[in-house]
């Protein structure tokens, strides 16, 4: 009697802690998504066609009869193909991968704002010819099999595409890969198998794919498969140079992009690359973080998702380059292109990125100023200005400063600056020297004045990078395509600043905003516990006299 009144308080407690368990899941998954959480992604709109390659057949893949190739074509915009597709391919090959249950068709959106960037917006020197594969809706996430098989098809895929432009001029020869969810894991799959062409993948954007672990584990030839690719691509870049491994990943870029809190399907986790690729190759990132979109986006939308896409394509169009073999650019333009496009560029890793460490005496700019026109400020003090002093030039000593940062509502470069005196500029300067010849004079004093103070300077223009717009009600307003633009900031550290003096700051005579200061980074700490991250709000105590970087970790 006993053991059973304790199997019935067992029971009753396991029944109670799933209760709580489902009430908690519940509450998380009905709570109304407010501020950098809510979602934001504008719709879009597209004439899709599709040709389906039919000469790729039993003659050329086993998997003819299982899987298919289509050939995407914008109505209005790009050639359509009638009998034979080849003649009407003018562009870079490119080949979406669907994932689990996906279908062909979901390269509609990404393809159609390739063709308005190029046709309408004349972004790039070469549009891309998007092939997209048919798996006839195989679940590749819970079979190792059918990843082996999808990824064995499309090099064989890539194979026949390269030669559909072999009689070109110039022809290809690489397919830039974009992958969503397991069609990313099969894009990496490829480059380890045998029949994969030696450098026929130069580029690979996986969009909502589990890198780190596979979804569902109730198959042991994934958890095998997952192994052995992730096994491959560490070697890859710590074997030697003449290693398989080595050879085939060399030149090869993944960025792997996640939409955060809102994808339900994948945790956001499973999207990082981790130890498996270096920074020099590749990075993860999430769209809340990533210029111009800033909002999490479910796993669905985020092949669609208006601001996500136009970032993307314009990241490959830059990437492409028509005068080579691979019609891609080296591997480290493309990773400098890459970080420009999907970080927010105050990351460690964009430090390198920098224009101001470019010295070069082809940029600098000689300045004459008066003694008058210069306002210097104090280490301590923060430069504030929302009304226009065009006649005043606001200037931080940098000696022994480790950073100075900067807000705008709009910046503009020097050159147009001294054209029209409008927004705000900055440079960086050092007093001149006869020795330093320069090519750029400008004269901003009274030429009766006798206090004249020569500079030679570098503009910071190059190193401005945007964020939301605080005016904004939400951040969709501020985002690529709403009705307010984002600031513009520039942020320096100790290194930046080693070879200048000075920062001068003019301002036009436009109602634009300044805020600037050389004060060291406010860290904050967070000493809530994860329990009340997750179930209530957290606040945090921040002072008025802030710089204006202040970093918030969360105590571990």
């Amino acid at each position: 009697m006993a053991r059973q009144r304790y199997a019935r308080i067992y029971s009753h407690g396991i029944a109670v802690v799933g209760i709580i368990v489902f009430i908690l899941t519940a509450h998380l998954f009905t709570q109304t998504l407010e501020g950098a959480d809510s979602p934001g992604c504008r719709q879009v709109f597209m004439g899709p066609s599709y040709a389906r390659i039919r000469a790729f057949d039993e003659s050329h893949t086993k998997f003819a009869s299982k899987y298919s190739l289509y050939l995407y074509r914008e109505q209005g915009k790009d050639p359509l193909p009638a009998d034979n597709a080849a003649e009407f391919l003018d562009g870079i090959p490119a080949l979406f991968i669907p994932g689990n249950a996906g279908s062909y068709r979901q390269v509609r959106s990404i393809a159609a704002e390739t063709s308005n960037l190029y046709f309408d917006d004349n972004v790039g020197a070469k549009n891309y010819d998007f092939f997209s594969a048919e798996f006839n809706e195989d679940f590749s996430a819970f079979h190792g099999r059918t990843l082996l098989d999808q990824a064995e098809f499309l090099n064989e895929a890539i194979k026949y595409i390269l030669f559909l432009y072999s009689s070109k001029p110039n022809p290809p020869k690489s397919v830039l890969l974009l992958g969503h969810s397991m069609g990313g894991i099969v894009a990496r799959v490829m480059l380890t198998l045998p029949n994969y062409i030696e450098d026929s993948v130069q580029t690979i954007v996986t969009l909502a794919s589990p890198h780190a672990a596979a979804p569902l584990t109730t198959d042991g030839d994934i958890l095998r498969l997952y192994s052995a690719i992730d096994r491959f691509w560490y070697e890859g870049y710590h074997l030697p140079k003449d290693s398989i491994q080595n050879r085939r990943l060399l030149n090869v870029t993944l960025i792997s992009i996640t939409g955060g809190l809102l994808d339900n399907t994948l945790p956001a986790d499973y999207t990082t690359l981790g130890f498996l690729v270096p920074e020099s190759h590749g990075f993860t990132v999430y769209t809340t973080g990533i210029n111009h979109v800033w909002t999490p986006v479910d796993h669905l939308a985020i092949v669609w998702c208006s601001q996500l896409r136009t970032q993307i394509l314009r990241m490959l169009l830059e990437f492409a380059d028509d005068k080579v073999p691979t019609k891609q650019k080296p591997l480290q333009d493309r990773m400098k292109i890459a970080r420009r496009r999907l970080l927010t560029g105050f990351e460690d890793v964009c430090n390198q990125d920098k224009n101001i460490q470019n010295t070069l005496l082809d940029r600098a700019i000689q300045l004459v100023v008066d003694d008058s026109q210069v306002k210097f400020l104090q280490s301590h003090e923060q430069l504030r200005i929302s009304e226009p002093t065009p006649k005043l030039i606001h200037a931080f000593d940098l000696s022994d400063q480790t950073s100075f940062s900067l807000v705008s509502s709009n910046i503009q470069s020097w050159n147009k600056f001294a054209e029209n005196r409008r927004h705000v500029s900055v440079l960086l300067c050092n007093k001149y020297l006869k020795e330093v010849p320069t090519s750029k004079v400008f004269v901003l004093s009274d030429q009766e004045s006798s206090d004249k103070l020569t500079y030679v300077c570098f503009d910071a223009k190059d190193d401005t990078h945007v964020i939301p717009n605080s005016k904004a009600d939400t951040l969709r307003e501020t985002s690529s395509g709403g009705r307010k633009q984002p600031f513009d900031a520039i942020r320096y550290n100790s290194k930046d600043l080693a070879s200048y003096e000075y920062a001068f700051i003019f301002t036009g005579e436009s109602e634009d905003f300044v805020a600037a200061d050389v004060k060291p980074d406010l860290e904050l700490v967070a000493s809530e516990s994860l329990l009340s991250l997750i179930l209530g709000d957290t606040n945090i105590e921040i002072p008025l006299d802030r710089p204006l970087v202040s970093n918030i970790k969360r105590r571990k």
